[in-house]
């Protein structure tokens, strides 16, 4: 008797559906491998790979848009470094509202590093709000990335929904031109780059695929998305910043919008991790 894997064996963890490369997926091509790892996920795989060097890029539904839960926060602590730039604000301004003693680079590192959701209102409000980051991100060419809504309403994100959306191209060339171009100086890109290498949300998602040789620095993602039968999917994002030795950076951007519990999505992440890596 032929054994059969069904959805819902799949869903509820009964069948162990490992995200590790299959037999053969070295003979695959990177477009190849996200086409099976998408399939495997049941739902929505949308990937970015940029080489700073050569801007060589690729990935997987690059163009389509998914939303940007928590990784608006790696915007907003760079926009607010880039008003430093500007003359405009001080990272050590105290912060009297914050509930305790902080500053504004406060505020921004805890935003990054531990997805503090009342640091990144606290920082819309001094920004102009979602419509002033939007601004921000049209004067630095992104002409895409959109910011509506502030936490935790961004985090709603329906099949269909362009409020507080991006493309995983778009985040791509942003995050180069922020953190390896000049839309900063170079005190602050060094400042943006360490805080994602703090980060302490992102152990699960694309690190756990990425060489542990390499340096890493990421902002992790999580809200609901697409309606699947009677249940929201989770849509999980990993943005990152990688430093493989003796080359030039890679910018992995990655969102998996999925109907499986939240530890098999970041597990697709981490296989996305791997794919960059086999990718370089």
């Amino acid at each position: 008797m032929r054994s059969r894997t069904t959805r819902r064996a799949v869903l509820s963890g009964a069948v162990c559906l490992p995200f590790a490369a299959p037999p053969g997926a070295w003979a695959m091509t990177p477009a190849e491998r996200f086409d099976r790892l998408e399939q495997r996920a049941l739902g929505r795989l949308g990937v970015a790979i940029l080489d700073t060097a050569s801007l060589h890029l690729i990935g997987h539904r690059l163009d389509e848009r998914f939303g940007l839960c928590s990784t608006v926060k790696l915007l907003l602590a760079a926009y607010v470094l880039a008003r430093v730039d500007a003359g405009q604000m001080t990272l050590d301004a105290p912060v009297a509202d914050a509930g305790h003693d902080s500053s504004l680079g406060g505020l921004c590192e805890a935003a990054v590093t531990l997805s503090d959701s009342r640091a990144a209102n606290l920082l819309f409000d001094r920004l102009g709000g979602p419509a002033g980051l939007t601004a921000w991100l049209r004067g630095i060419g992104d002409a895409t990335t959109r910011s509506d809504r502030i936490e935790f309403a961004l985090n709603d994100q329906p099949a269909g929904e362009l409020r507080d959306t991006t493309t995983p191209a778009a985040m791509a060339a942003t995050m180069r031109g922020l953190l390896t171009g000049d839309l900063l100086s170079a005190d602050h890109r060094r400042v943006l780059a360490d805080w994602l290498v703090a980060c302490r949300t992102g152990d699960r998602r694309l690190r756990a695929g990425l060489p542990s040789d390499w340096r890493v620095g990421d902002k992790t993602g999580t809200g609901a998305g697409m309606l699947t039968g009677r249940r929201r999917n989770a849509l999980v994002a990993d943005v990152a910043i990688c430093y493989p030795p003796d080359r030039a950076p890679l910018i992995v951007t990655a969102w998996v919008d999925t109907p499986l519990p939240r530890p098999r999505a970041e597990a697709v992440l981490a296989e996305i991790g791997r794919i960059a890596a086999s990718a370089a």
